[in-house]
């Protein structure tokens, strides 16, 4: 099983729209997109297919210390890498074995676990991340809206005005992102509350987190990768 999370950001919007307008426009080749359409699904039903497949470098690999829920977590991240083995079976670089009861056995390479780390990179920020992904997109937007207008605090009314949301969805994103520590009240003007940010996590640092992790590992993966090949030469060898 793979987690996909939908991106409900701005920017995605604005992507979709783009599309959009360019199917109207025939923009789109609408027969090369069914084939690739008809390749993915082929992908998915040939990982159907009982497969076997060793990862030499499975005890490198483990999830960013701020992940939750690790024991769901690794299992899923080393399967999806099996997949990626699996589809590339037939690339120049694939390594094969046959075990001792004649079964052929595909070996993981370091690029398939590059990959899929890399594709499951978001999938990794969301699990570390405490807060849902629609509290983090209001997040972003409004350092995205006060940078924009050269200001350090805000007011709930005028966020509402620019956001264009309903009044009680803000204030409840605001009161849960006080309780969080993210956002918290500098002042208040005639009953009215003024908040800054005090983002003590933001999404830049935690992907950075994440990407230093992905490094880390990767480093070690690739010496594994250099180690063996020593290793498989110097049997030639002998």
């Amino acid at each position: 099983m793979i987690e996909i999370y939908l991106d409900g950001s701005a920017q995605q919007d604005a992507g979709i729209a783009e599309y959009q307008k360019k199917v109207k426009a025939g923009l789109i080749d609408k027969n090369k997109e069914k084939q690739l359409q008809q390749q993915l699904q082929n992908m998915f039903v040939s990982l159907t297919i009982p497969h076997r497949i060793q990862n030499p470098y499975a005890m490198l690999i483990d999830m960013p210390e701020k992940y939750f829920v690790k024991r769901r977590g690794l299992p899923l991240l080393l399967n999806f890498i099996d997949g990626l083995t699996f589809i590339n079976q037939y690339n120049p670089y694939a390594e094969r074995m046959i075990a001792h009861d004649g079964e052929l056995v595909l070996i993981t390479h370091p690029s398939e676990i590059a990959w899929g780390l890399k594709l499951l990179r978001e999938s990794l920020f969301r699990k570390c991340d405490e807060l849902t992904a629609k509290l983090r997109d209001f997040l972003d937007r409004v350092k995205d809206w006060l940078k924009e207008k050269g200001q350090q605090s805000f007011y709930g009314n005028e966020l509402r005005k620019y956001l264009r949301m309903e009044p009680r969805q803000v204030q409840r994103y605001i009161k849960t992102l006080v309780s969080y520590g993210y956002i918290k009240i500098s002042g208040s003007i005639k009953n009215k509350k003024e908040y800054v940010i005090d983002d003590y996590m933001s999404s830049e640092g935690l992907y950075k987190e994440i990407d230093q992790h992905i490094e880390r590992i990767m480093q070690k993966v690739w010496a594994m990768q250099e180690k063996r090949k020593a290793d498989k030469s110097k049997y030639k060898a002998a």
